[in-house]
C-alpha cells in the first residue's frame, strides 16, 4: 500500500501522483492495472 483514503489520482509526465483526502501526496513510477470501486482498491503496475 502507498497511500491510504486516496482522493484524487492524476498523471504527471510519466508518474502518477496520488493525494488522499488530507492533502498527502506520493508520486509513483507506475501505470493503473486495474480500479476495483467494490472494493476500493487502485491496482499500479511498474
Amino acid at each position: 500500500m502507498f497511500l491510504e483514503s486516496v482522493g484524487k489520482i492524476f498523471p504527471e509526465e510519466e508518474n502518477l501522483v496520488l493525494e488522499n483526502i488530507f492533502g498527502e501526496r506520493k508520486i509513483v513510477k507506475a501505470k493503473i492495472k486495474g480500479i476495483e470501486l467494490v472494493d476500493q482498491r487502485i491496482v499500479l503496475k511498474k
